[in-house]
């Protein structure tokens, strides 16, 4: 615990983690809402968005807390439009391969190819230059794999 230096005119010396909890939180806004649940639907962690944004992992946490408003909301609401466009277009393209195994060798598994790290994605598969993170290949390929379930197939993640 760190001790607040100085005379207070409320009582007896506060640690500062004690005025912060007491502290009122602000609810959060539209704009924090909005960053978050998109952000999430992609499968982005706040630093992965940080990093696509050129902004610090703390201030996507400040956003999307209520704490402060992005400066460019109608900026990162484009990038989060085409970044769904992208993920959407994948996941799509990753059912008709499923379809298509499906089709062409009467198979009920389908698999769906998984890599080991960032690097690794990056430098062996053909969607990191659509889907820059990892973490957004993951997603797609889980809602991918939902939807082939449910058309009777059996997806599995293969480590290549």
């Amino acid at each position: 615990n760190w001790i607040v230096r100085g005379p207070t005119s409320v009582g007896p010396l506060k640690t500062k983690r004690e005025g912060r909890d007491n502290m009122a939180q602000s609810p959060p806004t539209h704009e924090g809402l909005n960053i978050m649940v998109r952000r999430k639907g992609l499968g982005l962690s706040q630093k992965e968005l940080a990093k696509l944004l050129g902004v610090k992992q703390v201030m996507i946490s400040k956003w999307e807390s209520g704490d402060r408003t992005p400066r460019y909301y109608l900026s990162i609401c484009k990038l989060f439009d085409e970044y769904e466009v992208r993920f959407l277009d994948l996941v799509d393209e990753l059912i008709s391969v499923a379809e298509t195994e499906e089709i062409l060798v009467d198979r009920p598994e389908v698999a769906y190819p998984m890599y080991m790290d960032q690097e690794d994605y990056e430098k062996r598969c053909i969607y990191a230059k659509k889907l820059p993170c990892l973490s957004m290949y993951r997603q797609a390929v889980a809602w991918a794999a939902m939807s082939v379930r449910e058309e009777g197939q059996t997806p599995y993640a293969e480590l290549i």
